[in-house]
């Protein structure tokens, strides 16, 4: 199940790095063609950080040592993991520790 899919990763982040924030895996979307279909989602599993949104947000786009794709949504970070290499996962978790402190 996807969602089971994302708990694994979240577990697999705070397993690399404590993290500060809490997490809870989600139903989501992914925007087709980086949103040059207005309307198009594609259903898929998200984390939804708790986290201020806002400053989390800015201090990704700020980050130029891992990319890290990520939307605000309803005050919260989500971030869509379907296309992070397990590989990545112990950046991803840097990046994300740091932009939520």
């Amino acid at each position: 199940d996807a969602i089971e899919d994302m708990e694994d990763v979240g577990e697999r982040l705070s397993a690399l790095r404590p993290v500060s924030f809490r997490y809870k895996p989600s139903e989501g979307f992914a925007t087709v063609g980086a949103g040059s279909v207005p309307g198009s989602e594609i259903p898929g599993p998200v984390l939804v950080l708790d986290a201020p949104a806002d400053r989390a947000y800015l201090a990704l786009l700020r980050s130029d040592d891992v990319p890290v794709v990520a939307r605000r949504e309803a005050g919260s970070l989500t971030v869509n993991l379907r296309s992070v290499d397990p590989r990545h996962d112990e950046q991803l978790a840097l990046a994300l520790v740091a932009a939520c402190r």
